[in-house]
């Protein structure tokens, strides 16, 4: 989920201003639980950018977190990291550098960038600009994979026995690999909400932490069979579970393109490749400089079906204008996303979406 930058945003919109916009757009009040649209409509949001070349720089090797219950030790991140900047390339399971997101129709690919300071590879994020070389991320390949893995998990026990015994985290006689094991486990059942989630009919490889290619099941003591046949936790009951089963995680191959060899060309590429143009509205004629002053300043700007001039006007300044239908014939969900543009010296990221 994108987060919306409310620390420098300005006053909300007057309303002789939203008044300004077309007749064609119907610009709604942003206000939880006023909304009432019995047609499709079309949002318009910005999130401002304060330093758009931070945002898509991943500085920090150890940064990125795997997709599983428990994250890869820092040293096999930056391993991995010096492969891909060594040799340009590199594979892995459920780690995400850049991803792909739906742009209308098609499939695009996030722009993310990496770091290598002195072409050494080892103090990322700590470059000069003099000796840093800055590199595109991209997806070469994707694919899902089977492994053969243990998980464990904990089922909810509804009505425990009476002479049920269980322990309470943290459990200090576990390594301190395992406790956080069983801490991601009633993690994933929430156990410190009313009621928790009972997780005991999932899908294998849902239900709790994985033992991926680091971190050992022979090592611990949870697999396979749980010294405790119960967790408490918040007057809950668990049965401790470990199984063995085949995981999908997804395998990425990932290259890497040179862009610049200094911060300041780093930042130029970013700004020539991803902002579009300048939406300040009082460089736009009327309509279009309403429709951004209310993205800009409000939670949204909103209009019902069909698409007004002024609002597909801005959107082919955003760049999306030939991946817009002629028809107006907009699917519920499709998003424009990534969308970059100056607006009064500031950098925002736009986004038009269909809602019901």
């Amino acid at each position: 989920m994108r987060e919306r930058s409310t620390s420098s945003r300005r006053a909300f919109l007057a309303s002789g201003a939203a008044a300004a916009a077309t007749a064609a757009a119907t610009v709604l009040p942003a206000v939880a639980g006023c909304l009432s649209r019995s047609a499709e409509t079309l949002r318009l949001s910005a999130y401002e950018r304060e330093s758009l070349p931070d945002s898509v720089l991943l500085a920090d090797p150890t940064a990125p977190t795997a997709q599983f219950a428990i994250d890869y030790p820092d040293r096999y991140k930056r391993d991995r990291y010096r492969t891909l900047i060594r040799t340009g390339s590199m594979t892995v399971l459920n780690y995400q550098l850049t991803y792909t997101y739906e742009f209308g129709s098609e499939t695009r690919e996030a722009a993310r960038f990496v770091v290598d300071a002195e072409g050494s590879g080892e103090d990322v994020g700590n470059a000069e600009e003099s000796d840093a070389t800055y590199y595109r991320v991209h997806i070469d390949d994707q694919r899902t994979v089977e492994r053969e893995w243990w998980e464990f998990y904990l089922d909810l026990v509804d009505d425990p026995p009476a002479d049920a015994e269980g322990v309470t985290p943290p459990v200090e006689s576990l390594s301190e690999t395992d406790r956080r094991i069983v801490d991601a486990a009633l993690g994933a059942v929430y156990a410190d909400r009313n009621p928790p989630i009972d997780v005991g009919g999932d899908a294998f490889g849902t239900r709790g932490p994985l033992y991926h290619e680091f971190l050992d099941a022979d090592d611990s003591a949870l697999v396979p069979d749980p010294p405790f046949e119960h967790v408490r936790s918040n007057d809950r009951w668990f049965a401790a579970r470990a199984e063995q089963g085949t995981a999908t995680p997804t395998e990425t191959t990932y290259s890497v393109e040179p862009v610049a060899d200094t911060r300041a060309g780093f930042e130029d590429h970013v700004r020539s490749t991803l902002i579009e143009t300048d939406l300040s509205p009082e460089s736009l004629p009327d309509a279009e400089g309403d429709v951004v002053r209310t993205a800009v300043r409000t939670p949204f700007y909103e209009e019902d079906l069909p698409m007004s001039a002024s609002l597909r006007s801005v959107m082919e300044r955003l760049g999306a204008g030939e991946h817009l239908p002629a028809d107006d014939a907009f699917e519920l969900g499709v998003e424009f996303d990534h969308l970059f543009a100056t607006v009064d010296g500031t950098t925002y990221a736009f986004d038009l979406s269909v809602q019901p």
